[in-house]
């Protein structure tokens, strides 16, 4: 298995959990989607950059994966408190070297609001 980063949140309180991999971590920049839903658990993220790593790979790409998960409902009224705290949480990697789009139950202005 490569060597991969690992970001974890959790707010117990509010059910929340969020989880970025950046994968693997010799690459420069690494890139994937945000998946934004109450099954996603920290295992399932890691599978995902995994995979979006081989995908890249595949295609010859010097690029490496990355998947963000937040475990979150997308109607949640409190989303955009997560997503802050998720933000909030990967700043550095999300400002330097890791770029996100859209995964299964994200939107685009929910992309946005990480990327603010």
């Amino acid at each position: 298995m490569r060597s991969y980063e690992e970001i974890g949140i959790a707010d117990d309180s509010a059910g929340f959990e969020a989880y970025l991999v950046v994968d693997p971590t010799e690459k420069d920049i690494s890139f994937g989607g945000t998946r934004i839903d109450p099954s996603v658990t920290k295992e399932m993220v890691i599978d995902l950059a995994d995979n979006m790593s081989l995908k890249l790979a595949g295609h010859g790409s010097p690029v490496g994966g990355a998947k963000a998960g937040l475990r979150a409902s997308p109607d949640d009224p409190r989303l955009k408190q997560f997503l802050r705290q998720f933000a909030e949480a990967c700043r550095e990697q999300l400002s330097s070297s890791t770029i996100l789009g859209k995964d299964m139950g994200a939107k685009q202005w929910m992309r946005s609001w990480i990327g603010a």
